[in-house]
This record gives structure tokens, C-alpha cells and sequence, in this order.
């Protein structure tokens, strides 16, 4: 594990990990001695607020419209600026398995961006329709996110001749310079990108230091089908992984930024 998945695994505020270190390095700085026992305890109280404040329905609304606000679904074919494919970027899969039986679904995010590309392309009606993303699942050994995202596809519209997976990609970078390649290979010169709001920013970015011309369309960033928070001001376990997420998302676009990885983009 590299330190980019060592990160994105433990030291995004708001998970577990990060939680128990958290609480170990307070409670040192208590035991070790009486010096250090005042900064134990301020370092506790600063954790204890922080998990609280990110349990917040209202914070996790707030951090996602942050990320998001600048961008809006297509209404109509003059949106799409001539676009020639519309690629959709995966956000993630499960994979079950049973003895010698396997069975993979999408994630919340990678459903979601599926039925937006699905409703795209009745707009649009573009030659090509791309899903990208390599292996998924616990340690990347289900199907491709790709392929699971082909399934929605042409259960919501999609005719199959017209979806070219890209199946290697695991990182937003490695899909766009994959990408890049494919699509000079083919002649398309510009295409609509599909992925969650908050990670609009980064695609779009990455895709043009890539040298691919992007319009985006987000999905929506949760189900409708999602029970709604029991109040703005409650602490929720979902709230909680919505602000670890969009933190998380604002670590990758400061560490994106910082590796000259992402373009300037134009105005949505």
C-alpha cells in the first residue's frame, strides 16, 4: 500500500481509523506525565468537537455544497457542446463472494452516475458511451467497476453496441490519461463527464491536464430513496461518512493540485 492509499484509508478525518489514533495519542499524552496531561486533554476535547461538528447533517450538506456548487445537469443537446461520447467515472463497487460464487453491485455513487449517463444519452444520443473503472470490491478483486456500471447502462437505455468500457483505471488521474488515449485513438474530441458533484472539480481537472475537452454533468450525490436525516442539528453515522468523503475529496484536490495534475477548467 502506497502512502496515497495509506491516506485515503486512514488519515481522512471522520473515519474510524483516524478516531481510535486520535484517542491513543490523547490518552499517551495523558498517561505519559503531567507536562504533557494538559495537551492530552485539550487534544481530546478538540476530537470529541470535530466528530461531533462532522456527525452533523448541516455539516455534511455544507462541505458538499462547497464542492459542488458550481455545477448543474444538462438540460438540453446545446449543453453538451458538440460532444461525441459521454464517459462515466466509477465511483466504486462491492463484491460478494460464497465459495466458488461471486456477485458484484455498484456503490450509491457508481449507480448514480450510471442513471445519469443512462439519462444524458437519451439527450444527446452520443455514438459512444464510456463507464470507466478497473477491478472493484475489497481489495480490487471484483469485476470492473466499468462492467457493473454497463449493466446500468443497458438496463436504463444504453443499446450495448454503443458502451466501450475502460477496465484498468483505479484512480481519477489513471482514468484520465487512459481516457486521453482512447479517445485520440477514436477521433473524439470532446465529451460529457459523468460523476458525483462533489467530484466534478477533480474529473473535469484531470481530465484536462490530460488534454481532454470536458463538459460535465453531475449525478446526484445520494438516492432519493435515501431516508432523510431526522434533523439538520442530530448526529447521524451517514452524516458522519458524507463529511469523511467530502474531506477526503478536498485532500485528493489539494494533493491533485500539488502533483501539477489538474488544469485550469472552464466556466460550467
Amino acid at each position: 500500500m502506497d502512502l496515497t492509499e495509506v491516506v485515503k484509508s486512514i488519515l481522512v478525518p471522520g473515519s474510524t481509523t483516524f478516531l481510535l489514533l486520535g484517542l491513543t495519542l490523547g490518552l499517551t499524552l495523558i498517561l505519559v506525565s503531567a507536562r504533557t496531561r494538559r495537551w492530552g486533554i485539550s487534544w481530546l476535547a478538540v476530537l470529541a468537537a470535530a466528530y461531533w461538528l462532522l456527525s452533523l447533517p448541516l455539516t455534511a450538506s455544507a462541505l458538499e455544497g462547497a464542492l459542488a456548487s458550481e455545477y448543474a445537469p444538462l438540460e438540453d443537446l446545446a449543453g453538451a457542446r458538440g460532444a461525441q461520447a459521454i464517459v462515466v467515472l466509477g465511483g466504486g463497487s462491492e463484491s460478494f463472494r460464497a465459495e466458488d460464487l461471486a456477485v458484484s453491485a455498484p456503490s450509491e455513487a457508481s449507480a448514480l452516475r450510471a442513471l445519469e449517463a443512462a439519462r444524458v444519452y437519451r439527450l444527446v444520443q452520443t455514438p459512444l458511451v464510456i463507464p470507466s473503472g478497473g477491478p472493484g470490491g475489497e481489495a480490487g478483486k471484483g469485476e470492473p467497476e466499468s462492467t457493473v456500471m454497463r449493466r446500468v447502462l443497458e438496463a436504463n437505455g444504453v443499446p450495448v453496441e454503443r458502451i466501450l468500457e475502460e477496465t484498468m483505471a483505479s484512480s481519477t488521474r489513471q482514468e484520465a490519461l487512459v481516457l486521453a488515449e482512447m479517445l485520440a485513438a477514436r477521433g473524439v474530441s470532446r465529451v460529457v463527464v459523468i460523476t458525483s458533484p462533489t467530484h466534478m472539480r477533480r474529473a473535469l481537472g484531470a481530465l484536462a491536464a490530460a488534454g481532454v475537452q470536458a463538459v460535465g454533468s453531475p449525478s446526484s450525490e445520494h438516492s432519493e430513496s435515501r431516508r432523510p436525516a431526522a434533523g439538520p442539528l442530530l448526529p447521524s453515522e451517514r452524516a458522519l461518512s458524507d463529511s469523511r468523503q467530502a474531506l477526503r475529496e478536498v485532500m485528493a484536490l489539494i494533493y491533485y493540485s500539488g502533483r501539477g495534475w489538474l488544469a485550469p477548467v472552464s466556466s460550467p
